[in-house]
């Protein structure tokens, strides 16, 4: 993990142990083109009951917009996670033709009526910097059957299959420390 990503860490979990939860983004709804967005999960990834991985899955689709959830299994003891999603044109990813929206609420880091915080950061179209985390004092929650972490929405803009990938990325314990072995796998933002 990078340094840059590790503080970024650190201070989601700092910060959501000292106040209530949140979320970003807005109303969202389709754009003008006359595109229809999928997304197909990566064809390696293990099955979601696998140990220690995450994976994508298309959750809702709405014209143009596409969500997608991730989906964790196989750990214990979850706070928070930070990642980047990167749109990288050397794998076939255009990133003029697709856009990243916001992120929601998924259920696992919500167990025990938390109001976990969801954020996104963009420095410009790509990579965008998301964080989940738990909030409070408490402590992380338990996985045994695969639940959502963090839903992800995108705006397709043309026609074709655009890669994207998850780096960067940090699962987290409720003491700040990275779950080691974690699988993280992606897919592919399509428009037809």
């Amino acid at each position: 993990m990078t340094r840059a990503m590790h503080l970024a860490v650190v201070a989601l979990v700092a910060a959501a142990l000292s106040c209530g939860g949140g979320s970003s983004g807005g109303t969202i709804g389709p754009g003008p083109n006359p595109i229809t967005a999928s997304f197909a999960p990566d064809p390696s990834a293990p099955s979601p009951t696998s140990a220690l991985t995450i994976t994508m899955a298309q959750s809702a689709v709405s014209d143009d917009l596409v969500t997608v959830q991730l989906n964790v299994s196989g750990t214990n003891g979850i706070y928070g996670a930070a990642f980047e999603v990167a749109c990288d044109p050397t794998d076939g990813c255009i990133p003029a033709n697709v856009e990243f929206v916001q992120p929601s609420a998924g259920s696992l880091l919500e167990q025990g009526s938390n109001a976990p915080n969801y954020t996104a950061t963009k420095t410009g179209a790509w990579p965008v910097i998301v964080g989940a985390s738990r909030t409070g004092a408490v402590a992380g929650v338990n996985v045994t059957t695969p639940q959502t972490l963090v839903k992800l929405t995108f705006r397709v803009k043309a026609t074709g299959t655009y890669k994207i990938k998850v780096q960067n990325a940090a699962l987290i314990d409720s003491a700040g420390t990275a779950i080691p072995a974690v699988g993280w796998y992606a897919g592919s933002l399509q428009g037809s």
